[in-house]
């Protein structure tokens, strides 16, 4: 049976409320480790599509793609994303792998290309849409289902962990920070302490939030 309008509204509704509530989580984290360390990559501004592909790695993977950029190995696992990269021209590339992985700014991936900012900032744009293109068809954004939010808000346990854990790649890709090794390899990690402040963010506002039938 398919959801009703109205239990269609209240879907995206909840959707919308709880990005809401992790990106402001996630804002206010970043603005507290920027006046104690250096300035960080939000990848909550990446293409969701494009992030839900980056990866946490260990020391035991090895089945990953390798990419040189500016004498830093930075490893891909996922490898529809690895192959979207390799379809880019190798300057383009290079760019989006250097703001993203490298936590380099657009003025200093020019300085370091020979190229002026607008061109770094436009070769990023004109690359990652193309990324989302080549993986759109393998990625549908669907919703939580109107009688799993139902439950959760009138305080099933079991409902309210299904729904974190529909959320679980979406909170986690809010999550990520580059960690560099002691060799000065480029890891994306799951920083563990937001990602506590995201869960109890949640279980409060799923417990606040309202399905008015009226």
């Amino acid at each position: 049976m398919k959801p009703s309008d109205f239990q269609k509204t209240i879907q995206c509704q909840f959707d919308c409320k709880l990005k809401k509530v992790v990106k402001g989580i996630v804002r206010n984290y970043r603005k507290e480790l920027a006046r104690r360390q250096a300035k960080e990559v939000s990848f909550c501004e990446l293409p969701e599509i494009v992030v839900e592909k980056l990866i946490v790695w260990d020391d035991y993977e090895s089945e990953y793609t390798t990419f040189d950029v500016c004498g830093t190995e930075i490893r891909v696992l996922d490898e529809e994303l690895a192959e979207a990269l390799k379809q880019l021209p190798e300057q383009s590339r290079n760019i989006v792998l250097m703001f993203f992985f490298l936590d380099m700014s657009d003025s200093e991936i020019g300085e370091k290309l020979n190229i002026n900012r607008s061109t770094s900032y436009r070769h990023r744009r004109n690359s990652l849409e193309e990324i989302r293109k080549q993986l759109k068809e393998k990625k549908q954004h669907t919703l939580p289902s109107f009688y799993l939010i139902s439950s959760a808000v009138d305080g099933n346990e079991n409902a309210i962990e299904k729904l974190l854990l529909f959320y679980e790649a979406y909170i986690s890709k809010c999550c990520l920070r580059p960690f560099y090794d002691e060799y000065g390899n480029v890891y994306i990690v799951v920083d563990m302490g937001l990602k506590g402040r995201i869960r109890e963010a949640l279980l409060k506002m799923i417990c606040e939030f309202e399905i008015d039938e009226h």
